[in-house]
């Protein structure tokens, strides 16, 4: 009875799990680029210029331009998720 749970564990414990390396990306995901750091940077000095470089005119503008307007944190983290999002 130990002998089938030593070898179910051997294939959860085995160095061949360790030695595939780091999980692979998600085939849809993108690295950020320089343009998406330039936009981050905007967005916590100015949330709705963020959204406006990534999106252009819109309804995530006029959402973000009210939560700035309302309080500032809120404004820098929808810009955030816009910029990740898109």
């Amino acid at each position: 009875m130990a002998l089938p749970l030593a070898r179910n564990l051997s294939k959860w414990w085995s160095l061949d799990t360790f030695a595939a390396g780091p999980p692979k990306k998600h085939p849809g995901t993108m690295a950020l680029t320089c343009s998406d750091i330039c936009k981050f940077i905007a967005a916590v000095f100015l949330p709705p210029l963020g959204v406006w470089l990534e999106t252009g005119c819109g309804k995530d503008l006029a959402i973000n331009i009210l939560l700035t307007l309302l309080i500032w944190i809120p404004g820098i983290i929808h810009a955030f998720y816009i910029i990740i999002k898109h």
